[in-house]
């Protein structure tokens, strides 16, 4: 799994060193928001399903596509719940991206594991 691939370690200081190669990557870039955390999310439950929606868009670029990520994992939990969750979390985002993808018609082991 690329995610697993790309973030062996579960602590925040070793995550956080690889993200300055993961912003100036020359790899295909994605439009990121920059700053996706807990505090630039507003949420509710509406109709028996959860809503989420960002706010803050100043720092918005392109990037890989884990940053958003990272950066929401790492700014908004600490070392006990990434230590707990962090596997998990990494396996609900690739299965889910993969999901999305299918519906696109793009294969995810094609585009992002070869």
């Amino acid at each position: 799994m690329i995610i697993t691939n790309a973030c062996k370690s579960t602590y925040m200081s070793s995550n956080l060193e690889i993200m300055p190669t993961l912003m100036t990557s020359k790899e295909i870039k994605f439009l990121v928001h920059g700053d996706y955390r807990p505090s630039n999310l507003m949420h509710r439950r509406h109709n028996g399903k959860l809503e989420i929606v960002p706010l803050d868009f100043q720092t918005i670029r392109t990037g890989h596509q884990l940053s958003d990520l990272l950066y929401f994992v790492f700014s908004g939990s600490d070392e006990k719940f990434q230590r707990l969750y962090y596997q998990r979390i990494m396996e609900h985002y690739y299965e889910q991206l993969a999901f999305a993808l299918k519906q696109l018609q793009v294969d995810v082991e094609n585009v992002y594991l070869s």
